[in-house]
């Protein structure tokens, strides 16, 4: 269980010891750090995903967020804090190439 396309960046969640992928097939999957093995699946909404060009983590335990951007001048949030993942597309004027926590 992998991207359809070159993984293009990396985000590590120390909290669960998880890593974060993503790629041109418009998804983060989310892995185990001790085996690699992808245990969820954070997908952009819409049937025409766009390539995701960087990846972050931010939060703590309680609260998390997944944050990606994307080619096409967004960026996506997912709120992994619980069972749901709720969405939030922001937009952006150009190419998301890098997103970051701050703090």
């Amino acid at each position: 269980d992998d991207h359809d396309g070159p993984i293009r960046d990396v985000a590590y969640d120390p909290d669960t010891d998880s890593v974060y992928t993503c790629s041109n097939d418009g998804t983060v999957r989310v892995r185990s750090a001790e085996t690699g093995d992808s245990v969820a699946t954070l997908a952009c909404p819409g049937s025409d995903r766009p390539m995701l060009l960087s990846v972050c983590v931010v939060g703590g335990p309680k609260s998390k967020a997944v944050a990606a951007g994307t080619e096409d001048g967004n960026v996506v949030v997912w709120d992994v804090s619980g069972a749901g993942r709720a969405v939030q597309t922001l937009g952006h004027p150009g190419c998301v190439w890098r997103v970051s926590p701050v703090g």
